[in-house]
């Protein structure tokens, strides 16, 4: 499943090539924090595994609907750990 999300984030990555760069040289920084977060809420989007797994029951355009079980920072560790594996991912196929 985690590798199908890879798939999915390196194909959306594809439109941000230039952030994809900005985040292996700077990593993860408040100037790059917006692109992050859209890209995986795009993504929880597909996902409603993943969003039901971090507590999100809805994702609208400018509103986010989640329940009691949500707590910030498992979505954050859960956003930040899924770049980590897209980028380790996209280094490696940058060098081969």
């Amino acid at each position: 499943m985690m590798i199908l999300k890879i798939f999915y984030l390196i194909g959306k990555m594809m439109m941000g090539t230039l952030c994809l760069k900005n985040l292996n040289k700077q990593g993860f920084t408040v100037s790059n924090a917006k692109w992050c977060l859209d890209l995986f809420l795009g993504f929880c989007k597909e996902d409603y595994e993943e969003a039901f797994e971090c507590g999100i029951t809805k994702i609208n355009k400018k509103s986010l609907f989640v329940n009691k079980s949500f707590k910030l920072s498992m979505f954050l560790d859960r956003m930040l750990y899924f770049f980590n594996e897209v980028l380790s991912l996209g280094f490696s196929i940058e060098i081969a």
